[in-house]
């Protein structure tokens, strides 16, 4: 049961991480300029792997309790 629901939770902050890494590679098209860094992209592909990571735990972890 608790496996189940932090697996539940996993997924969900996995979502909301690929969320908000799109909407932040969307903002720096919109607003990016020369003085922008150029380690972001670095940083989405970070977190768009860690979004990853933690959906495939969050699977493992529901399909682990059944």
């Amino acid at each position: 049961m608790v496996e189940s629901f932090a697996g539940v939770i996993c997924i969900i902050i996995g979502a909301y991480e690929w969320f908000l890494c799109y909407r932040s590679f969307g903002n720096l098209k919109k607003h990016g300029n020369a003085s922008t860094s150029p380690f972001i992209l670095l940083s989405f592909w970070s977190a768009a792997v860690f979004g990853l990571a933690l959906v495939g735990i969050g699977i493992a972890l529901v399909f682990r309790s059944m």
